[in-house]
């Protein structure tokens, strides 16, 4: 293939041209262009692009395909919006312009059975990220997709796909298992077991071995890593009717979550060191996980403007195709709002952190700045009752845009093109996973050989072993990387300032980001916001304290003694409030005074009881 000219970007729609900038679009479909030539002519080629978000790759791959490539390909999308999109437009250019339909076409779960035989007739195959991960790790035939029946005279001759994938891909092949209801060890086997051929004696005795064995091993364990869990009865009647059980569970499962579960039961069962038992706040679980290398598939594209910041997930397996950054970084303005907002201070009752944050945000918008809030799915609720998230903006969160769409939140902003209409974003919080997310990617790098506990406090980082460390700080910044490139300074070719607001405790990981970025220094500012812990508090006593006012007159003349006991005047609720604030002075006063400012008084007696009258 020849190399991309202005030609080639001005065959673009207008529409789609306005804030494309052409050289960054023609170097990055020069690099696809490239690729599909390497793969063609030589041995299997495996790269990233690191070209950058709002340089145009998803357009530039789709002016490839509709302009000059004639080899068969696979393209991945990390959401099926994304991937219908794509295929329509190239879907509707070869209907216009030549009458063709069979050229491109789109696999997920609605045509999944009805266009799975026809798929190598199409030059063009789009999946998703999750349907290649399974395809990877052997659930589904992959040479139904791999494969292209090409037409050469009165022949055809099959051709191997070569793989695009938009985004990084899914690396890892993972699954959790403990007592809980979420990650339930046999909730994966009752499932698998409905539609098998198992007797409901069968059914129970395997459910009642699995679990036994699961929970032996959790808790038998000193060392973290597993040992067959099956050594236990091995030899036994036992092993030999769960063997039995097991084979007779069906492997004709729309699920692959469970098909993975249940591969994964078989690896613990036989191979020592298959999982990790993770050992957090009391609670206990296995950790399974493997690294997916997708090179086994043949030539490789990855097309990840964030790659740059998280190579040690690429786990020095490709080859980076380093792009030039064109996005003007002097328009940036990182804002660090210095507030504690990890998961405990914004789960505290007296919501004091969305307090003080949704103040903030009301006087940015005071200044003119249009904000849009981003923040943690949980506390969505919060900020839209506080205001927070505007009633423009509340369809965003509360609405999927289809029924494969996640709404709007901070770990969910792929895709979300609205966002790119506004010059100021807000990170009410940091884009933190539960660490259970980070240690999986740690077994699939490094095994289960590996330290994955928690940092003891002060040490200065989340996790004791530094790998498992940088793991964590290399998808916090390239998920920070992700989000803020999906504002307006997305938009390569605009020249308006663009605010980025910062919520957290660490400016650690808030400058980490401006220096990722070369953001000048004049454009960094920092601002303390104070989280009262008292913020509503105050209202909840004015309120105990009208009721109680209340039923101290009703009750005046009915008693002799005019001083009530807390549970007579509000029931256990009253009482449990009363006493589990009374400990802490700060809001105690805050009650007493309230209380008086009510005419009461409030008599604690010898034995801790606390009575309440009219003063």
């Amino acid at each position: 293939m020849s190399s991309v000219s202005n030609e080639f970007f001005n065959l673009i729609p207008q529409s789609q041209k306005e804030n494309l900038l052409p050289i960054a679009f023609m170097e990055t479909a020069n690099v696809i262009k490239e690729y599909i030539t390497a793969s063609r002519i030589g041995e299997d080629v495996h790269w990233v692009c690191d070209s950058a978000p709002g340089h145009g790759k998803t357009t530039a791959l789709k002016q490839v395909l509709m302009k000059e490539c004639r080899e068969p390909l696979l393209i991945v999308f990390n959401n099926r919006d994304t991937m219908r999109s794509f295929y329509n437009s190239v879907f509707q250019y070869y209907k216009e312009e030549i009458g063709a339909t069979n050229i491109i076409q789109y696999v997920d779960a609605d045509n999944l059975d009805s266009v799975t035989e026809s798929l190598s007739g199409y030059l063009f195959v789009c999946i998703t990220q999750q349907r290649l991960r399974d395809l990877a790790i052997g659930m589904g035939n992959k040479n139904v997709y791999m494969s292209y029946q090409a037409q050469e005279g009165m022949n055809r001759r099959l051709k191997k796909r070569q793989l695009i994938i938009d985004e990084m891909p899914i690396f890892f092949n993972d699954c959790e298992f403990d007592i809980s209801e979420e990650n339930n060890s046999v909730a994966w086997f009752d499932e698998l077991a409905k539609s098998s051929d198992l007797e409901e004696f069968e059914a129970q005795s395997a459910r009642i071995t699995i679990m036994s064995l699961i929970v032996n091993e959790l808790k038998s364990k000193v060392q973290p890593s597993t040992m067959r869990l099956i050594r236990t009865i091995e030899g036994s009647k036992e092993e030999m009717n769960l063997r039995n059980a097991l084979g007779k569970l069906t492997k004709n499962c729309d699920s692959p979550t469970l098909l993975r579960q249940f591969e994964w039961f078989l690896k613990l069962l036989d191979e020592d060191g298959s999982g990790y038992i993770d050992r957090q706040r009391g609670l206990q679980k296995i950790l399974c996980s493997v690294r997916i290398d997708y090179r086994k598939l043949g030539s490789v594209l990855i097309l990840d403007g964030s790659s740059p910041y998280s190579k040690i997930l690429y786990n020095n397996e490709y080859q980076f195709i380093e792009m030039e950054n064109y996005h003007d970084y002097s328009r940036l303005f990182v804002h660090w709002r210095d507030i504690n907002t990890n998961l405990d201070a914004r789960r505290s009752p007296s919501k004091g952190v969305q307090q003080a944050i949704s103040d903030d945000i009301k006087l940015l918008r005071d200044n003119e700045y249009d904000v849009f809030p981003l923040m943690h799915k949980g506390d969505t609720k919060d900020y839209l009752n506080s205001g927070v998230i505007t009633s423009d903006q509340a369809k965003l969160f509360n609405e999927r845009e289809s029924d494969n769409d996640l709404p709007l939140n901070l770990l969910n902003t792929v895709g979300k093109n609205v966002l790119s209409g506004y010059d100021s974003l807000a990170l009410l919080n940091l884009p933190i996973r539960y660490p259970v997310y980070y240690k999986k990617i740690a077994i699939g790098i490094y095994g289960t050989d590996i330290d994955l506990s928690m940092a003891e406090k002060g040490i200065g980082r989340w996790f004791q072993d530094i790998r498992v460390e940088q793991i964590y700080n290399e998808c916090l910044i390239s998920e920070l990387i992700q989000i803020i490139h999906r504002s307006g300074l997305r938009n390569v070719t605009a020249t308006s300032d663009v605010n980025i607001f910062i919520y957290s405790k660490s400016e650690q990981v808030v400058k980490r980001l401006s220096e990722s970025l070369n953001v000048p220094s004049d454009n960094f500012t920092t601002t303390k916001l104070n989280n009262n812990s008292l913020y509503g508090f105050g209202e909840k006593c004015r309120e105990w304290a009208v009721k109680t006012r209340e039923f101290c007159l009703k009750h005046e003349s009915d008693f002799n003694n005019t001083l009530h006991l807390a549970r007579k005047v509000g029931g256990r609720p009253f009482k449990e409030w009363l006493n589990s604030n009374w400990v802490k002075a700060e809001r105690r006063r805050t009650i007493e005074q309230e209380f008086s400012n009510m005419g009461l008084i409030i008599q604690v007696e010898k034995n801790g009881y606390k009575k309440i009258g009219l003063a």
